[in-house]
């Protein structure tokens, strides 16, 4: 079984240079529900992400994923992650099957919601 913490370790061991957080990924085709429910998901597996990163100084940068596919009120969400000191965001469920439009338009919406050094505090 694959958990947040199973996830940083194996990228760890394997020496990544970025490790991203461990995080839910549906079909573009979900709705709303669903869409919010994946994105709490990923937003509590990051802080335990953040942890399991936390206990093993290993000196590889960790990356949180903004969930939101294809909802603008979803991916406003990114907010939370601004107060954790994550070493970088990478924006997430987009290109799983969206039109490109919709894809540039979810990538600027969201990554104006993002800290502006493009790390958190």
């Amino acid at each position: 079984m694959l958990s947040p913490e199973t996830s940083i370790a194996t990228q760890q061991a394997i020496g990544s240079d970025i490790i991203m957080v461990l995080d839910v990924c549906i079909d573009s085709r979900s709705d709303e529900a669903a869409t919010r429910e994946a994105m709490e998901r990923t937003h509590r597996w990051a802080l335990r992400s953040l942890e399991a990163h936390r206990a093993v100084e290993s000196g590889q940068a960790l990356f949180a994923i903004v969930q939101g596919e294809r909802s603008r009120s979803c991916a406003t969400r990114a907010r939370p992650f601004s107060p954790a000191p994550y070493d970088g965001f990478a924006i997430g469920g987009l290109a799983v099957g969206e039109a490109r439009e919709v894809l540039y338009a979810m990538t600027s919406h969201t990554a104006r919601q993002l800290p502006p050094s493009g790390r958190g505090t």
